[in-house]
């Protein structure tokens, strides 16, 4: 709500006995916005600066008394075209006539005061930087130093939130209404309401008088609010904000941006907990460290790595069946050992050595082994290569028509 030049004399009649003395019909005209800091809004009188509530002092006004006509008539166009809020006249003294017809005619605000120029001044400029204030719901909190509001819809526990907050030694500013005032261009400042000071109130026990029981500490009376914390549920964490969000979040107070920090509220979460780690991660924030946009640049930095590398593919051990992949390549009667082969050195053979044999299936049905070479003879010779020896038992009599074999090798088929 914009401040008045009503608002202005209603507030500052008793501290600096401001009164009117023309252009009463104007008092709802506003003074300056937001963006403009107390010590632009007032000074001495000032054609270079004639938008701003103008002071006169001794020196001003004796300079407005020896204008001529002429020269008096353009300095009120001048102030006509700047439209400043207000005039004061200080030091006690009576406003001229001139100047007061100047100022009923065309609604602009004349006042005058017993203060000097300079304590006026110095007076006006604090009432004025605390000209815009607002009010919220929320709780407001001093965390670790820092001034938290916590804000969300009813029921979702701030009270609550602010309870563990303070058992966990820190401060209550404000339960349920904060006042909240502009205090320069790039702060604002939160307050609680007379009534309220001290109190808090849960659900189910009413209200807490926290300095009575907690003690003083943990009561302040003012705080900058430097971070927001709203409390929202789950279902509007995951329809409304993003998980990873690369541009901080900030809500706008009487135009200054404060940065938002939104916490999904479900059973079996420390919010105190986290609320303080948001706290620490905004003074980390204004530090110039900025965790998420840290790993942003990892992740890219890796991708662009993983771009410019040359892809290699991969070599792979030849396939045991041979060349082709398949038992079907090599000749008829050759096996592949590479992975059946028992190592050298087996308990179970230990006398096994790798050699290539040849096995010759001879008429009479006795198998006879010829190392190194194959044997030709008028039989069916069927050359076996990669194998090895394998211990022999000892002779005895034969009593089967079945080659006499190593365990390990494979029956020959009969020859055609």
């Amino acid at each position: 709500m914009a401040m008045t030049v009503q608002n202005l004399v209603t507030s500052q009649q008793a501290r600096s006995n401001l009164r009117w003395l023309a252009g009463q019909s104007g008092g709802d005209r506003p003074l300056h916005g937001t963006g403009v800091h107390a010590v632009d809004q007032i000074g001495y009188l000032n054609l270079m600066h004639a938008e701003r509530i103008a002071v006169l002092g001794l020196r001003e006004l004796d300079y407005y008394r020896k204008l001529d006509r002429h020269r008096r008539d353009r300095l009120h166009q001048t102030l006509l075209a700047a439209r400043p809020p207000a005039l004061i006249i200080s030091d006690g003294q009576e406003a001229p006539s001139a100047l007061v017809d100047f100022c009923n005619r065309n609604h602009l605000p004349l006042l005058g005061c017993r203060l000097a120029a300079g304590p006026l001044i110095e007076t006006l400029e604090q009432a004025l930087a605390h000209k815009d204030h607002t009010s919220m719901h929320g709780v407001l909190m001093d965390v670790l130093g820092m001034g938290v509001l916590i804000t969300g819809d009813s029921g979702l526990g701030k009270s609550e939130l602010a309870l563990e907050l303070i058992s966990r030694g820190h401060g209550l500013v404000a339960d349920d209404v904060v006042d909240i005032e502009r205090v320069s261009q790039h702060a604002i400042v939160g307050r609680c309401p007379a009534l309220l000071q001290g109190l808090l109130e849960v659900r189910g026990l009413g209200l807490i008088d926290i300095r009575t029981i907690f003690g003083e500490s943990a009561v302040r009376r003012r705080m900058p609010i430097k971070l927001i914390v709203h409390l929202v549920g789950r279902r509007t964490m995951e329809d409304s904000y993003e998980r990873l969000p690369l541009q901080a979040l900030t809500e706008t107070i009487l135009g200054i941006p404060v940065r938002k920090v939104a916490i999904p509220v479900a059973a079996g979460r420390n919010i105190a907990v986290l609320t303080e780690t948001a706290v620490r991660t905004t003074v980390l924030l204004l530090r110039g460290i900025d965790t998420t946009r840290e790993f942003a640049r990892r992740q890219q930095a890796l991708i662009l790595d993983q771009s410019e590398t040359p892809h290699h593919p991969s070599s792979h051990a030849p396939d045991a069946l041979g060349p082709a992949g398949n038992a079907s390549s090599l000749p008829i009667g050759q096996m592949d050992t590479h992975l059946a082969d028992p190592s050298p050195g087996d308990a179970a053979y230990p006398d096994w050595a790798p050699e290539s044999f040849t096995l010759t299936m001879m008429p009479n049905d006795t198998a006879e082994e010829s190392p190194l070479s194959p044997v030709e003879t008028p039989s069916c010779t069927r050359p076996v290569t990669g194998l090895a020896t394998a211990p022999q038992a000892p002779a005895g009599p034969d009593t089967t028509d079945t080659p006499s074999l190593s365990p390990i090798l494979p029956s020959a088929p009969p020859c055609n």
